[in-house]
């Protein structure tokens, strides 16, 4: 396998989201089932050494305005806010009176407004909110320093 590249997808449905508020917009999913399907996917690369050895970059994919409110340590204090969900709507209406037409920003279902869902709720800045994908290298880097601004 020397000089050749393998691309690798391995992929594990994850249990279904949760509709919070019997509305079809407020849906939630427990972070650690995402952690838990990483550890079986990399149990299945450990028994496959002929492929596990020869990795050498990792990707890691999740949905764009899924987020989730943690504490220092990277743990999850609530269930994530699914992509679908667009619960947030007085926390939409703070934002359209400053964020411009067509801002990604806008609207009941824009990281920003989750963001600011979770800020309300707990009061405080000592949380970390951050995005799924961002949770995840978090959970393999160990640090939880980073996410993506949108």
């Amino acid at each position: 396998m020397i000089g050749k590249r393998l691309r690798l997808f391995m992929r594990m449905p994850l249990p279904e989201r949760r509709n919070t508020a019997k509305q079809s917009t407020h849906y939630t999913q427990e972070a650690n089932h995402w952690w838990d399907t990483i550890q079986v996917l990399f149990q299945d690369l450990a028994n496959n050494p002929d492929i596990s050895l020869n990795i050498k970059k990792l990707l890691v994919d999740g949905t764009s305005t899924t987020v989730l409110t943690t504490d220092t340590s990277g743990v999850p204090l609530e269930p994530a806010l699914m992509y679908s969900y667009t619960g947030c709507e007085t926390q939409a209406e703070l934002i359209d009176q400053y964020a411009p037409a067509n801002n990604p920003a806008r609207g009941a279902g824009s990281s920003l407004a989750k963001w600011l869902y979770f800020y309300q709720k707990y009061n405080t800045c000592d949380n970390i909110i951050m995005h799924q994908t961002d949770w995840v290298i978090a959970q393999l880097c160990g640090h939880y320093r980073y996410s993506d601004e949108h």
